[in-house]
């Protein structure tokens, strides 16, 4: 133990940072929330989920902040319509309320290849499609991105609506 905390004292005195999650949190607009019953309700469906480490629910502004652990897989490529993304919206509909955007922070590198542009999340081997019709980020550099998901039977698409920074 006092190894361990010599080692991160040691890197932090040299500047360097502890890793931060690749996607750090996920927003879910939420439909139907109007009462402390309804929060209480929401979080027990949000919590069982294995990749949620902790959820925070708004009844004023209607939705739910979602802490992601560093494991959480937005998608299945083998399987588009499966992931956190599609448990996220059943955990939701199963608390008897109806989701709404999904909105989310990660980082990563944006790569084009032919005319698809995707987000290569930090840290993994997820690739997540986006548009940047509204925005043109750099590519090949690492950067934070603040967007809104949408899925279909071919996968999610990130709608990058805020460059938070690059390093």
């Amino acid at each position: 133990m006092r190894t361990y905390l010599t080692m991160v004292m040691l890197a932090l005195a040299l500047g360097a940072e502890p890793s931060a999650a690749a996607v750090e949190s996920m927003t879910v607009q939420v439909d139907g929330l109007v009462c402390p019953f309804c929060v209480y309700g929401l979080e027990k469906q949000l919590k069982k989920l294995p990749s949620v480490e902790g959820v925070r629910v708004d009844v004023d502004a209607g939705h739910a902040v979602l802490q992601l652990a560093e494991t959480a897989r937005l998608v299945d490529p083998e399987d588009p319509g499966s992931g956190l993304i599609a448990a996220v919206r059943e955990a939701v509909e199963s608390g008897g309320f109806t989701p709404r955007s999904l909105r989310i922070t990660a980082s990563g590198r944006l790569e084009t290849r032919g005319d698809i542009t995707e987000l290569v999340v930090s840290g993994t081997t997820e690739r997540i499609a986006v548009d940047t019709e509204n925005l043109d980020p750099p590519r090949d550099v690492p950067l934070r991105v603040d967007g809104v998901l949408h899925d279909d039977d071919k996968g999610a698409v990130l709608e990058i609506r805020q460059l938070l920074d690059t390093t």
